[in-house]
């Protein structure tokens, strides 16, 4: 019952919005972050492969 009385009081105070809002920036820019690195991933990957490749057909790598 506290909890509850708590969350209400918290809904109705200035703080309550604008702890939703600074939530919603938050999870907005972890999406943008974990969209970043996807997309970059496969050119990372690739970049490895290549190096790796390259050492490879030097032969300084057994």
């Amino acid at each position: 019952m506290k909890s509850l009385a708590k969350i209400l009081e918290l809904v109705c105070e200035e703080d309550g919005p604008t702890a939703v809002e600074y939530a919603v920036l938050l999870a907005s820019i972890i999406i943008v972050c974990m969209g970043s690195i996807y997309a970059l991933s496969d050119a990372t990957i690739g970049v490895w492969n290549r190096n790796t490749d390259a050492l490879r057909d030097h032969q300084f790598m057994e």
